[in-house]
């Protein structure tokens, strides 16, 4: 999920590509689209580095232990 710094960095990006008179009254605009991002974000159902790391560490261990297991049983 994006830090909510980082989502602001977006919006803010995505503020300044716009025309100059949507910019103007970007209070509630920069809200909107802040809200709609989080939502589009949430739904891609994404997960931090630290959790992929966690569960790549998790899967390897996982694929040792069944080769060592299948050795055990091939002998």
């Amino acid at each position: 999920m994006l830090s909510k710094k980082s989502l602001e960095e977006v919006v803010d990006k995505v503020v300044k590509v716009l025309p100059e008179n949507l910019q103007r009254g970007s209070a509630e605009l920069h809200q909107r689209i802040e809200e709609a991002l989080a939502s589009a974000v949430r739904r891609l159902d994404l997960v931090t580095r630290e959790e992929f790391d966690a569960q790549t560490a998790v899967l390897k261990r996982c694929q040792e232990e069944l080769k060592r297991l299948s050795d055990r049983l091939n002998t």
